[in-house]
This record gives structure tokens, C-alpha cells and sequence, in this order.
């Protein structure tokens, strides 16, 4: 996992901190039970979202909607 993390101004954040916001991440992990021709909607700013580990082949389209402020 990723553990290099800072702030935005560059300071780094506390291990323990990272520690606590991976185990809570984990905790709420909701997975999707993906099948073919599937496709998930989500906003960006309202979910932390991410993968697995996967295997086979895959195809990746990504498509970003809006004017980009909120």
C-alpha cells in the first residue's frame, strides 16, 4: 500500500494516522460484483474508489463530465 503521504503544504502525515484512515478505508470497503458489460457511475468528490488485484485481460475507458468546478 501506499504509505508516503503528506499534506497539502508538504508536511508528512503521522503513520498512526495512515494506519487509522487504511483500517477504516478497509472497513467500509464496499466491492461491486463486477460481470461482463458492467459499468459503475461514481462521483469522484463524494467516494474513494479503487481496485483489487485482478487477473485476465480488461479494457479501461474513462470519461470525466462536467466543467470541472463544483
Amino acid at each position: 500500500r501506499y504509505r508516503d503521504c503528506t499534506f497539502g503544504d508538504g508536511t508528512p502525515i503521522e503513520s498512526a494516522f495512515v494506519d487509522e484512515i487504511i483500517r477504516l478505508h478497509d472497513q467500509l470497503e464496499w466491492p461491486v460484483p463486477w460481470q461482463a458489460g458492467d459499468l459503475l457511475f461514481a462521483r469522484n468528490d463524494r467516494f474513494a474508489h479503487g481496485r483489487n488485484p485482478y487477473s485476465g485481460k480488461r479494457k479501461h475507458f474513462a470519461q470525466f463530465i462536467g466543467s470541472g468546478t463544483y
